[in-house]
């Protein structure tokens, strides 16, 4: 059956609107309204139901302008913006107890509208995050374009809502989270959500502005959260009287990708790539000593180019791990860490080399299981 086509009910008809139209209505009604009334009684009523429109009106913008914005709230809102205790997982609520966490911390970050929330898949799309007072420093930016404006030497920042959203999901409350690598975002988003963090700083510059930060915002942390962070190289994690850790978090140098203050023990020095995985590999046994059975290490790590040439530093990461005893990939997860339209005007100055612009980093999970587990998982039949 074909629909007929709606035709528009003052097609052909004068327009209703019009200046002539309701001059000649208004007209009209005084007439109408001074015969029936008299002169003074017919001013009054026309007074009356004028201001009685000129509020209607008002009234109808103010309705339209709230629900534009309860609109936008919604957009922006999410299950566990309202309930903290929300979880994505139907059933007893007492079983829920790892993922029951709150997305966003105003502690930490301010929201941006319109962001999309993929945390419970394989792919966490670019959400934008920025530290806000008193957890700010000068030390890294958003990006290369920023430290130019600033004048400073560019060091990458860990995003904190992808910190916030490991340490919530691999680490309960009140759990140890040792970082090998550490910076200032994961150990301040660890305290704030009630984890016990310990980190390893090996730049004595870096380690003081960290510091600072922190003291600055002392008062944020409830007793026995703020963040503990050491001045060495975690290559002597070992000599430290730590508490057993329940997870390992970090995101360790893209070899000399970014050039670091040059000390004794810096990663970013070593000049042999291979070299440099072999301290990374030693440098992980001595933290996984430390890590109880069935706990997570969460690492954060991408691809980079070396002089044009493609080196694949997830798979190296992956390979390194696996070759430690007890330790098994558990998941892996992509990460947008740039939102597109940096990645399109990037993509202009390279194309003609034949390269796409580099807009993912990986985070690998992996999990300590006792050796006669893992020899009976991977073993051929």
């Amino acid at each position: 059956m074909t629909k007929k086509k709606r035709i528009p009910w003052n097609k052909g008809k004068t327009n209703v609107y019009s200046e002539e139209t309701l001059k000649k209505n208004s007209d009209s009604h005084k007439v109408s309204y001074e015969k029936k009334f008299g002169k003074e009684r017919a001013l009054e009523i026309r007074t009356k139901i004028s201001e009685s429109m000129k509020q209607r009106k008002l009234l109808m913008k103010q309705k339209k302008f709230t629900k534009k914005q309860n609109k936008n709230k919604a957009q922006q809102q999410r299950p566990t913006d309202v309930n903290p205790s929300y979880s994505y997982r139907k059933g007893d609520a007492s079983k829920n107890d790892r993922i029951k966490f709150k997305h966003w911390n105003d502690l930490l970050y301010a929201k941006e509208k319109g962001e999309k929330d993929t945390t419970y898949s394989s792919l966490w799309l670019y959400r934008k995050a920025k530290m806000i007072p008193p957890f700010t420093d000068s030390i890294g930016s958003s990006s290369p374009a920023e430290a130019k404006r600033n004048g400073v030497e560019y060091f990458s920042e860990f995003n904190p809502l992808i910190s916030q959203n490991i340490t919530n999901y691999w680490a309960d409350k009140n759990n140890v989270i040792l970082d090998p690598f550490g910076g200032r975002t994961r150990g301040i988003v660890s305290g704030l959500t009630h984890r016990k963090y310990f980190g390893f700083e090996i730049s004595p510059i870096v380690y003081k502005a960290v510091i600072e930060v922190i003291e600055s915002g002392k008062d944020k942390f409830d007793d026995g959260f703020k963040p503990i962070i050491y001045n060495d190289d975690s290559f002597n994690v070992d000599k430290y009287d730590l508490p057993e850790t329940d997870c390992i978090f970090s995101c360790p140098p893209y070899w000399n990708l970014e050039q670091y203050e040059s000390i004794p023990g810096q990663l970013s020095d070593i000049k042999d790539y291979n070299l440099f995985l072999e301290r990374l590999k030693q440098i992980m046994e001595k933290c996984i000593i430390k890590l109880k059975e069935n706990g997570f290490i969460c690492l954060v790590v991408g691809d980079f180019r070396k002089d044009e040439k493609l080196i694949s530093f997830e798979t190296d990461t992956i390979k390194i791990m696996e070759s430690i005893p007890e330790i098994i990939l558990w998941d892996k997860i992509v990460l947008q860490n740039i939102d597109h339209g940096w990645a399109s005007r990037k993509f202009g100055s390279i194309k003609h080399k034949r390269m796409v612009s580099k807009v993912t980093e990986y985070l690998l999970i992996f999990k300590k299981i006792q050796t006669k587990i893992k020899q009976d998982k991977w073993k051929v039949k």
